[in-house]
């Protein structure tokens, strides 16, 4: 789906909308969107900022907020995920878990926040169950599950508030 037509689902009613497309997409968007989830390979696409540490990635997440998406998730694999809200930047590890596939692990990061955020929970706490959704499908091959709990794992994360400014 191209840019244009992204846009015209984006405007075409009175919600929110949250992307989960290749970073060189969103430079072409013209909305304002709710949330935008990207691996490290889309976030260094979408901004030109090479990720070489969580503060790289925070700083590229802010870039992209600048750009008008109010929460950025940014996947880092194994090194776990920055989000970036209008009020703070936060950081979590990735659970240890012995990878099975990494097939779909970034949609289970969003889907898990987007279901935390559903439950009325906090930004941490949305984070923390993206996380623990994205440990959950790692450790399976393929991408059928028939059941996630992610509340379960959630005790064992922690999510750590970085600096929010954006380095100059």
């Amino acid at each position: 789906m191209g840019p244009a037509d992204i846009d015209r689902l984006a405007a075409a009613g009175d919600w929110d909308t949250a992307l989960n497309v290749h970073g060189e997409v969103l430079g072409d968007l013209e909305e304002a969107y709710e949330c935008c989830r990207l691996n490290r390979a889309g976030i260094e696409a979408a901004t030109g900022v090479t990720i070489d540490s969580i503060d790289d990635c925070k700083d590229a997440a802010l870039a992209l907020q600048a750009e008008g998406f109010e929460r950025v998730v940014a996947s880092m694999a194994d090194d776990g995920a920055v989000l970036v809200t209008p009020d703070q930047a936060l950081y979590a590890p990735s659970l240890n878990v012995d990878v099975a596939d990494t097939v779909a692990a970034g949609d289970a990061l969003l889907a898990g926040i987007l279901w935390g955020y559903e439950q009325g929970w906090d930004d941490r706490q949305a984070l923390k169950a993206g996380v623990a959704t994205a440990g959950a499908v790692v450790g399976v091959t393929g991408t059928s599950i028939d059941h996630i709990d992610p509340e379960p794992a959630m005790d064992s994360l922690s999510v750590w508030q970085l600096d929010h400014d954006r380095e100059t």
